[in-house]
């Protein structure tokens, strides 16, 4: 009878240490799932905002009528030099 009751004690060690073990696992793969899903959240922001961008330049040139304009309309200013600039 000693013998049975020190092998439930020793399958009940064991049980709880895999238990723990396995825990620590899943708490492991939560973070990581948890970590994939804001990576996967800034990256469909990052699709969202360079779909924008597109979208942005399509509805200048089709509502606004803004363009480029040719090299004979552009027109460079410079400014002048002064002593705190040649520093």
């Amino acid at each position: 009878m000693l013998i049975l009751v020190f092998i439930s004690a020793i399958m009940v060690v064991f049980q709880v240490f895999e238990y723990r073990h396995d825990y620590r696992e899943l708490s492991s793969f939560m973070r990581d799932r948890d970590d994939l899903n804001a990576e996967w959240g800034r990256l469909l922001i990052e699709q969202q905002t360079f779909g924008a961008t597109a979208q942005i330049g399509t509805r200048a040139v089709t509502q606004l009528r803004m363009y480029s304009p040719p090299a004979v309309q552009t027109v460079v200013i410079s400014l002048p030099m002064t002593s705190d600039d040649n520093k």
